[in-house]
């Protein structure tokens, strides 16, 4: 499936939410895709970078590459982005992601289903669903691992008119839109802690009524711990908070 992505333009947003829009900046992702500030009732927010493939990696499958700086493996694997992904638990004093997941069809993390939403790659296509919505998980599950995919769990903020009303903090999202130009991914770093509400919010803030709507919002790991990222543009690797090696169980490398 070719994702198509549209021209964003700074426009104002009339809805009940809030008035957002994205401006375009300066800066070039690795995959030729142009980096836009979030702009919410006249302030900038945050950043959006757009993307359309990834790839899951964790420690269990590959302790080396967690050993390393964020844009050394940038540089290395060719990466628009690089993020913290699944939430990360204790089982047994070792650190793992949470979930019944799938890395290129390797089963890894802690093994538990959760009551979160469920991020799927899978022959090139990227999708979304949730624990709630998938009739069964098995044969879901069966499919991905047959075909060599990934599935991976993160919390919902947003999804389908569904919500968590939560004043708790995020510092990243993961984002899915359909516009115009067809369907939209990417990630929204905000420049400060943002309560899942107040995110909810500005996103939403984005939708057009008989244009572009939100569907998903899912928040990626973060905090000064597991939260560092990199975003490769302009040439250059540019590192985004803090980490501690010793704990971080996964990346997601976005391209």
């Amino acid at each position: 499936m070719k994702y198509l992505f549209f021209a964003l333009v700074t426009v104002l947003a009339t809805n009940a939410f809030s008035q957002t829009s994205f401006t375009a900046t300066n800066e070039k992702l690795a995959n030729g895709m142009t980096v836009y500030s979030v702009v919410s009732a006249g302030n900038v927010v945050g950043q959006f970078c757009p993307i359309h493939t990834l790839k899951f990696v964790t420690r269990q499958m590959d302790p080396g590459m967690f050993s390393k700086d964020l844009a050394f493996l940038s540089w290395s694997a060719g990466a628009s982005v690089i993020t913290p992904g699944s939430m990360t638990t204790v089982v047994d004093s070792q650190y793992l992601p949470q979930g019944r997941s799938l890395s290129n069809g390797i089963p890894c993390g802690d093994g538990i289903v959760y009551n979160y939403g469920i991020l799927v790659f899978d022959k090139g296509v990227i999708s979304f669903t949730h624990k709630s919505e998938v009739g069964n998980l098995d044969s879901l599950y069966n499919k991905v691992e047959s075909d060599k995919g990934t599935l991976m769990y993160l919390p919902s903020v947003y999804r389908n008119g569904a919500f968590l009303n939560s004043e708790k903090t995020l510092d990243k999202v993961l984002v899915r839109r359909e516009t115009p130009g067809g369907e939209q991914i990417g990630i929204v770093f905000f420049d400060r802690l943002t309560t899942y509400n107040e995110a909810r919010q500005i996103i939403l803030g984005l939708d057009r009524p008989g244009q572009s709507k939100t569907t998903h919002i899912y928040m990626l790991d973060g905090g000064p711990r597991w939260g560092q990222a990199c975003k490769h543009v302009n040439g250059k690797d540019v590192l985004i908070g803090t980490r501690n090696k010793n704990v971080v169980t996964n990346y997601l490398l976005w391209f």
